[in-house]
């Protein structure tokens, strides 16, 4: 039982490590050398970082003591980033407890890691192009893929979803508005320091996430619910609970046109194991009756957690 749980845990987080490379590399590629500011940690520390552009180099010199520290790294986006995630942690932890959880602290200093890694080791001059919008498409795309694999695994990247969950508690405001909020608030920050543009294509990049987001992860959870009249019922009850390790649920009806008892199966399985049990039907009973509805999410044994 532990080494199924530990199995699961590696593959979990090395999915979670994948989505927060995909949002790591579109951050580095697209977002930085553009200062789009599409709401999240990522936009305010684009923002305060260009912020504390102007702040001359000798007050990069921390001295304490009889040493000089260079704090120069907290000038940098890695260093704001990192500089921020601790502070709505810390601010998270005070007001609304731990809810966040560890998946979500992981996540978030683990893009905050990936970004520097790709900036010390693959740095960018400037942006790729100069069509912007073509380089803001790609950006929203890339980052919620990223994120919508992140989502599906249980865990955030913290940011906004923080301060969306204190918004929640404190004024009632629904989750999904609530992080709509703090990610305007912060394309409005941008307005204030980068011009109109850059506010601009932030409210078009978050509006953009949230579109794609959605739509990638209803195709993630995406079942099918499939119903089934066969003169091989038992056949294939076997096949579904055996060969799929799925459930069903059997009804019996009598037929309009012939007037003859009917058996009638319902399950709902995985886009992959309805392949197997079409043509599993297709190989004993051609004249089956099958149809086939798409379900957007699934809870329950042998599919997502309904405590999730």
């Amino acid at each position: 039982m532990k080494y199924q749980k530990y199995k699961k845990n590696f593959k979990d987080y090395t999915m979670i490590t994948i989505g927060l490379f995909i949002v790591a590399l579109s951050i580095h590629v697209f977002m930085i050398p553009n200062d789009f500011v599409t709401g999240g940690v990522s936009g305010l520390a684009i923002v305060l970082r260009n912020a504390l552009a102007s702040v001359p180099e000798r007050y990069h010199t921390l001295s304490l003591l009889s040493l000089k520290i260079n704090v120069s790294f907290f000038f940098t986006m890695s260093g704001v980033m990192f500089i921020l995630n601790t502070f709505l942690y810390i601010i998270g932890i005070i007001l609304i407890g731990f809810k966040f959880g560890v998946r979500t602290i992981y996540s978030g200093y683990m893009l905050n890691l990936l970004i520097f890694l790709l900036q010390e080791l693959f740095p960018i001059a400037g942006p790729l192009m100069d069509d912007k919008l073509t380089q803001l498409i790609i950006l929203s795309v890339m980052g919620a893929t990223g994120l919508a694999i992140v989502f599906k695994y249980n865990a955030s990247t913290g940011g906004t979803d923080i301060t969306g969950k204190i918004l929640n508690k404190f004024f009632h405001i629904d989750l999904g508005k609530a992080v709509l909020i703090s990610d305007l608030f912060i394309a409005l920050l941008a307005l204030s320091i980068n011009g109109i543009t850059s506010f601009i294509y932030g409210i078009v990049g978050i509006f953009l996430n949230g579109l794609v987001i959605d739509y990638l992860l209803n195709k993630f959870s995406e079942t099918k619910e499939v119903i089934i009249v066969s003169t091989k019922s038992e056949a294939i009850r076997g096949f579904i609970i055996t060969a799929l390790d799925k459930g069903a649920t059997i009804y019996e009806a009598r037929g309009a046109y012939t007037n003859e008892q009917k058996e009638i199966i319902r399950t709902i399985v995985t886009k992959k194991d309805f392949y197997k049990l079409k043509s599993y039907i297709l190989s004993i009973d051609t004249s089956a009756f099958i149809t086939v509805n798409s379900v957007h999410q699934t809870f329950g044994l042998g599919f997502t957690d309904i405590t999730d």
